[in-house]
């Protein structure tokens, strides 16, 4: 199996706007059509609606995405038992085949209680390291981090401001941080600071002393997004405002259009071990479920593979030899030989 891992899309807001599609357009460029897409309803699973919630934003992506041809699925999976749950081998078998994973809006909280070592997550987790991408929002980026922001307890029900365990999805390549879209919100008007997910700046303070040196935290303005080009090792921002980063004390922000490097967010790196914390079952169906889509005679190379050749070629078209060899052994890593000829470059498996 060759690993290479997909991008990741953290969407502050406005993921059925035509900034979210942007970010969404981005993502799948790249896939074969068909584009395999499967939404998971679990952060709003506690919600008697929430298959209409997350039915919105499938009816979008089907019209929005008309030119890939996209097979929308939805996966309701609004608890972690059942048979239908999270940790059912059925609901994860519908995720085998994704070439884009989308998570939504809902309850921080209720969505690591119900996905966090569950089969389904492990899924997820497997698909996007073999190349699926992840397309994740509002709530479902607060969980994402390696810890989670719980949103409604202190701003609902006035628990003191505190936080609790997340799916940490960075953490693998390096970037431990906490992640709060709604950053610069402004509901409550003139009366109420409803910036930093709801709960205010003097809050959000009081969370952020609470945070070792190690974790950085990335804010999302409303309306912006962020994509992680885990191949390329660099992010780009998306929509109409700015993200923040923030480390031991220190901000920069980013704007629309702007490039960093992942090491801004941390100690990023690219793994050894691809299959830590997957069990091999999971790895096995996943396997079988590739070698059933894809000929291994014929294969495409992976977007990520075909993103990280484009930009080995504006690196040599700069005359940047030494970003030119990072990413050729980036593409050798992921199992492809790149051949420079007098046509271009070309690609040939390892």
């Amino acid at each position: 199996m060759i690993f290479s891992p997909g991008s990741i899309a953290l969407m502050g807001s406005g993921e059925t706007t035509a900034h979210g599609g942007q970010v969404f357009d981005r993502l799948v460029r790249g896939y074969n059509s068909p584009v395999n897409i499967r939404l998971l309803g679990t952060p709003a699973g506690f919600e008697l609606n929430s298959d209409e919630v997350i039915g919105r934003v499938a009816s979008y992506l089907v019209s929005r995405l008309q030119n890939y041809q996209p097979d929308v699925k939805v996966i309701s999976a609004r608890r972690r038992d059942g048979p239908a749950g999270t940790e059912a081998i059925e609901t994860a078998e519908r995720l085998l085949d994704a070439d884009l994973i989308f998570m939504g809006p809902g309850s921080p909280t209720y969505l690591v209680r119900h996905l966090r070592n569950t089969k389904a997550w492990s899924v997820v987790l497997a698909a996007q390291r073999c190349g699926a991408s992840l397309a994740l929002a509002s709530a479902a980026t607060v969980s994402a981090g390696v810890l989670t922001l719980p949103v409604y307890e202190i701003f609902k029900a006035g628990e003191d401001p505190r936080w609790t365990a997340g799916l940490d999805l960075f953490s693998f390549y390096g970037l431990p941080m906490v992640i709060i879209p709604h950053w610069n919100n402004r509901e409550g008007g003139a009366n109420l600071d409803t910036s930093h997910c709801f709960i205010g700046e003097e809050r959000f303070s009081m969370l952020e002393k609470q945070l070792s040196d190690g974790i950085s935290v990335l804010g999302l303005d409303e309306h912006t997004s962020v994509i992680l080009d885990l191949n390329s090792g660099y992010a780009t921002v998306y929509g109409r405002n700015q993200i923040h980063i923030r480390k031991r004390g220190l901000e920069k922000t980013f704007s629309r259009g702007e490039v960093f490097p992942l090491s801004e967010l941390g100690d990023f790196r690219l793994p050894l071990d691809w299959q830590e914390d997957i069990p091999d079952v999971i790895w096995a169906s996943l396997s079988k479920a590739l070698g059933a889509t894809h000929d291994e005679d014929g294969i495409t190379p992976p977007p990520q593979v075909l993103q990280t050749l484009e930009s080995r070629a504006r690196a040599r078209e700069a005359r940047d030899w030494v970003e030119s060899d990072r990413l050729r052994d980036l593409i050798s890593a992921m199992g492809w030989r790149v051949v420079d000829t007098p046509d271009g470059q070309k690609l040939e498996r390892a």
